[in-house]
């Protein structure tokens, strides 16, 4: 397996020999920053630089196409070194266009990407057979209630998809708190009474630990996606957000302007707003469509589209989102440029009172049902399960009381600082090739263990098996038995304990997307017991 990572360049030279010399001064430039003269004097780091593999190639008039591969132990195992390999030091040169990337798979896994992709999506919204219909909360300035009301209405109408526009941020015309509720509410009662699922996106715009409050705030309100503008906030912000919360991440392209490929340099459309923000954690990417007020050509569209989609590895398609200017009127035709697999964003053109966003949604979804019906709608494919493998069966029989012939226990190996004791656990649905959106675990604790004192953004039920034991759920603890049972909530502290003698045994119900726990000190904040 390779690995070297892969990074082709578009350089402006006079002819080959010189393309060459400025890709091997690159190569120098982006991993050693040492003149090869000067490099001679460090032997042990003469393996970091790159070489090219391939080309110069004439790839227009005084332009040349040049591919360096670098080692993959350059960029370590922080993703943010492999930006600064791409396009640290060479972004400040002239006439260099990033213009393509092919990365090991051990590169690819550390970095993630989507949390949900194109088919979580599809789960989330019950969506299949065609693009997602969305629109942007809008203008700035609008209070909280009328945004909602906007919300409510285009999903009423038939919308999938509603997110903020990216310039909400916290201002005191819809403070941030107030808005997610509103709409969130808007956006629930309005797919009750339909009986449909919708999803409301808020803008993440906040600095420093303000940040991670926004978002538990969002995923306290029962939020399920955000949308986050990488060019300001950064890539590894995004990447953070998908890799730590379970939410669908949208990815504005605010700010690229100036990183974008023009005039002989820059990084290429499709490698920007497609591999690299898919790669750093976008389920779906924001992008303007040709024709719009941006300028983007058909085929920068098309390549932003295929990157965003194509296959890389193990790390999940995403959507594209053309937005920008398009009207109800484009509809059949945006839905032949991207096909099914797309979000279609119209903003403007459907906005108005609650009355005429309501009937504009309506010609929205009813455009793309026709659009559907047309074409034919696909068969749903299952999600990509961990384990890749078909599930092992559909019935588990025990062979002995709390024991599965086909499932082995995994005992929690003692950390070393008290945080949990004597605990296994059994896998019983959803990592052994099953399409779920949850997992079904048994957990089993022996006579004075108890599992880690925790909180987590992901919420989980516990059900009472075998014996007794103690949960704490927040501040409070209970008694916990056969058929009971617990719900933990988002960031919800929560803790088990066996203080008797015998095994005490409990399910868990919890998603399979879903993010990292965050340890507790016990001593800092005792429960208070009840019987």
């Amino acid at each position: 397996m390779s690995r070297e990572i892969l990074v082709t360049y578009e350089l402006a030279a006079g002819d080959a020999e010189e393309a060459a010399a400025r890709a091997d001064a690159i190569a120098h430039e982006q991993t050693v920053e040492l003149s090869p003269r000067v490099l001679g004097r460090f032997p042990a780091a003469r393996g970091m630089v790159g070489g090219r593999v391939d080309g110069p190639h004439a790839a227009g008039p005084g332009r040349w196409r040049v591919t360096v591969a670098y080692p993959a132990e350059v960029v370590g195992s922080d993703p943010p070194q492999l930006l600064n390999l791409l396009w640290g030091n060479v972004s400040l040169l002239e006439g260099v266009v990033l213009a393509g990337l092919a990365l090991p798979e051990g590169v690819l896994r550390g970095l993630g990407g989507p949390r949900y992709g194109i088919e979580g999506l599809r789960q989330l919204t019950g969506v299949y057979g065609r693009p997602l219909a969305a629109t942007a909360l809008k203008p700035v300035g609008l209070d909280a209630v009328s945004l909602a009301a906007i919300a409510e209405a285009f999903v009423e109408g038939g919308g999938d998809l509603v997110k903020d526009d990216h310039g909400l941020a916290d201002q005191a015309t819809a403070p941030f708190e107030e808005r997610v509720a509103r709409c969130q509410e808007a956006v629930e009662r309005a797919a009750a009474r339909t009986g449909r699922r919708a999803l409301y996106l808020p803008a993440i715009n906040a600095a420093g630990t303000r940040l991670e409050a926004q978002l538990e705030y969002a995923v306290r309100a029962g939020v399920r996606g955000v949308l986050v503008s990488p060019a300001i906030l950064g890539l590894e912000r995004m990447r953070w957000i998908a890799a730590s919360f379970p939410l669908v991440v949208l990815a504005h392209p605010a700010m690229t302007g100036g990183w974008l490929a023009r005039a002989g340099h820059g990084i290429e459309h499709g490698l920007l707003l497609g591999t690299l923000f898919r790669l750093f954690g976008a389920d779906a990417a924001v992008f303007p469509d040709a024709g719009g007020r941006f300028g983007f050509t058909p085929a920068q569209c098309e390549r932003i589209a295929g990157a965003l989609r194509e296959p890389l590895g193990p790390v999940r398609a995403a959507m594209p989102v053309p937005a920008g200017g398009m009207a109800l009127e484009d509809v059949p035709a945006l839905v032949r440029r991207y096909g099914e697999d797309a979000i279609l964003l119209i903003g403007g053109a459907v906005l108005g009172s609650p009355d005429e966003v309501r009937r504009s949604a309506a010609r929205f979804a009813e455009a793309l049902g026709a659009q559907a019906a047309a074409g034919g709608a696909r068969t749903p494919s299952p999600a990509p399960s961990r384990g890749g493998a078909a599930p092992a069966g559909a019935f588990l029989a025990q062979e002995a009381p709390f024991r599965w012939a086909a499932r082995r226990a995994r005992r929690y190996k003692e950390d070393g600082q008290g945080r949990f004791r004597d605990v296994q656990r059994f896998e019983l649905v959803g990592q052994h090739g099953e399409s779920t959106a949850f997992e079904l675990r048994y957990f089993e604790i022996g006579p004075g263990g108890y599992t880690t004192l925790e909180a987590h953004v992901h919420e989980h039920a516990i059900i009472g098996a075998r014996g007794r034991g103690r949960v704490r759920i927040g501040e409070e603890e209970f008694e916990i038995g056969p058929h009971d049972v617990a719900y933990v909530a988002p960031l919800g502290a929560h803790q088990l304990r066996n203080e008797g003698g015998e095994p005490f045994g409990f399910y868990c119900i919890v998603d399979r997307r879903r993010d990292r726990p965050r340890p507790l000190d016990p001593a800092a904040q005792p429960p208070r017991r009840r019987t």
